[in-house]
């Protein structure tokens, strides 16, 4: 989206599509939606179509919250308050940035920008409107996430980090221009100062011990934001799921009651959170009573009158789970 707005003008139209295809996925393009339209409504947004296209664009999160009362891709329903303080909130975002090492590369990228700033001033910096643009959609993002805790059924996910490490990346480029604005060797200083910054995300520590063997070559330890590497075979379980709840799920309209029987709560967030993202979903301990639900995720061997097995599932870790649905009420 940076590319097509400030490289490639001519391209406007593929902006606008690009644009809308990210409002139809994550709530974190609205807020880019709606601060963009703010600050560029007068010096940039001037043909009219343009215009009109980019005003269009607030239509899908209207139109998403009427059809969902959801935010997109959030297990969240919009009424919901959060079991989490805002102190409790704050915490966890700075316990998030500590692991995930985006603070060295901030600090590093601060110092760059600083260097050019006090030495050639504020002009000296590239695209200084889109500074502005990504300061001040940053705050809004992570105020509405301290306020609002859109990410209440996935606490403990880097996802809350995405829309900053998209823009440090962007950062990381625009650093590295404005070194040349620099006089004598502070220009190869600051690019050394850049590079480790941009290095200091990928987890030396961790990435030495894959080296030395100690840890695997595979496994979330290491990537920088927990992002898998690759799309092997690991998932077949979903796969395996999605089976077992097509045909109710169909018969259903769609969503499921599902309840989760002495699942604990870093499983759940990691494995079940998205295959039943807009399902209603529960937790209860072993032994107490089942709730009314459609299906039960529950340990290997569970037996539960009117309750029939359909199917096994191993996850990753050698976690093992039944998947039960209620005797007698499977479509068809």
């Amino acid at each position: 989206l940076v590319y097509l707005y400030y490289f490639a003008p001519q391209r406007r139209q593929l902006f606008l599509a690009v644009l809308a295809m990210g409002m139809l996925t994550r709530e974190v393009f609205w807020v880019w939606w709606a601060v963009f339209l703010i600050l560029q409504w007068r010096e940039r947004i001037r043909a009219p179509g343009f215009r009109a296209g980019v005003v269009a664009l607030g239509a899908i999160p209207l139109l998403w919250l009427i059809a969902t009362r959801q935010s997109p891709l959030l297990a969240r329903y919009l009424g919901e308050e959060s079991a989490l303080s805002f102190s409790e909130r704050a915490a966890l975002l700075g316990r998030l940035l500590v692991s995930e090492s985006l603070l060295p590369v901030l600090a590093c990228l601060a110092i760059v920008f600083g260097a050019v700033f006090f030495a050639r001033g504020r002009r000296s910096l590239s695209f200084r409107s889109y500074h502005v643009f990504s300061l001040i959609s940053l705050a809004a993002i992570y105020g509405y996430i301290l306020l609002v805790d859109p990410w209440k059924a996935t606490p403990e996910n880097t996802r809350a980090l995405v829309p900053l490490y998209a823009h440090i990346l962007f950062w990381t480029v625009l650093a590295w221009r404005d070194t040349t604005q620099l006089a004598g060797s502070l220009p190869a200083a600051g690019r050394v100062i850049t590079a480790l910054g941009i290095l200091s995300m990928l987890k030396v520590q961790a990435i030495a011990a894959v080296l030395g063997g100690t840890t695997p070559r595979t496994g979330v330890s290491w990537e920088p934001l927990h992002l898998t590497t690759s799309f092997s075979a690991h998932d077949d379980w979903r796969a395996t799921l999605g089976h077992a709840v097509r045909q109710r799920r169909a018969a259903q309209g769609g969503t499921l009651r599902v309840a989760f029987v002495g699942v604990p709560r870093f499983e759940y967030v990691k494995f079940w959170v998205a295959p039943f993202l807009y399902d209603e979903r529960g937790s209860i301990a072993p032994g107490e009573p089942l709730p009314a639900a459609d299906f039960l995720v529950a340990p290997e061997g569970l037996q539960a009158p009117g309750w029939v097995f359909r199917e096994r599932l191993r996850l990753p870790g050698g976690i093992v789970r039944d998947v039960l649905e209620q005797e007698g009420e499977a479509p068809g």
